[in-house]
């Protein structure tokens, strides 16, 4: 059955980091939250405390979402404005153009079978 949700986009938030290792967590959580500075230093906006931050990030305003194509390879971070369904709408990998891999194969599956097959009325 075909499964409208991706595996290619995730939202980055407290549950998304809680899945790595206490090191790598670390890591990335200065990494998003540089990347988060950066961008309301751009936008001319006063940048959360790193804590505050990191705090019920999925209701804010400002969302990342991590890109990880398995595909063409394209690993990339970027910043959503809005709500959490804006996030749930992306579909497809912002460098080749597929999307994930259960929704590809679930194509694949249903656009053989289709071919394939011929019906005869006897």
């Amino acid at each position: 059955m075909k499964n409208n949700t991706t595996d290619i986009y995730h939202l980055v938030d407290e549950t998304f980091i809680s899945r790595f290792n206490l090191l790598h967590a670390s890591f990335m959580k200065n990494y998003y939250y540089t990347y988060y500075k950066s961008y309301c230093i751009q936008k001319k906006r006063t940048p959360l405390s790193e804590s505050t931050f990191f705090t019920n990030m999925r209701r804010r305003k400002i969302k990342f979402i991590q890109i990880c194509c398995p595909y063409c390879g394209n690993m990339n971070l970027s910043i959503v404005e809005g709500l959490l369904s804006a996030v749930k709408q992306l579909n497809y990998c912002t460098y080749c153009g597929k999307r994930s891999a259960s929704e590809n194969a679930f194509f694949q599956i249903s656009r053989h079978s289709y071919s394939t097959f011929s019906f005869k009325w006897t």
